[in-house]
This record gives C-alpha cells, structure tokens and sequence, in this order.
C-alpha cells in the first residue's frame, strides 16, 4: 500500500525552494486523495506557498502528536 500522506518540512530555507513545491505537487498529482503535512520550523504560515498554506500545518513541537494520531489511524485502518 502506498502513502498517503506527504510530510513536508519548511525551514526559513526551504521554504523559498521551489524543489519543495515541485515534490509536493508530483506526490499530490499522482495520489488526489493524498494529504500534505507541512512541519513548520522556524517558519510562520503568512510565509508558506499557498498550495502548501491551504493544507494542514503544524508546528515541529507538536509533530510528535501527529506521529501519535498517524499511528492510531493506522491502526484502525489496518487493525
């Protein structure tokens, strides 16, 4: 089974790279009901590209709930 979610860490840096929007999108068009993850660090949502802004963002210091949640939902799904 493939993913279906696509974790995207945005630094200050990486944040102006257009490879990142490149990557997100290629995932994005080869699974539609995929979903992006932007892990911000360092980085504010007002600063993010909008194809990436109209996804869930969180922050680095709450990745370790979404990992969490991620888990659980695997769980269910694969139980």
């Amino acid at each position: 089974m493939r993913s279906r979610e696509f974790v995207v860490l945005l630094s200050p840096d990486s944040v102006k790279r257009a490879w990142v929007l490149l990557e997100a999108g290629a995932f994005w068009g080869r699974r539609r009901d995929a979903r992006i993850i932007a892990v911000l660090c360092h980085v504010e949502i007002d600063t993010i590209p909008d194809m990436i802004r109209s996804k869930k963002a969180i922050s680095i210091n709450e990745f370790d709930d979404y990992v969490k949640e991620l888990a659980g939902r695997i769980r269910v799904t694969h139980g």
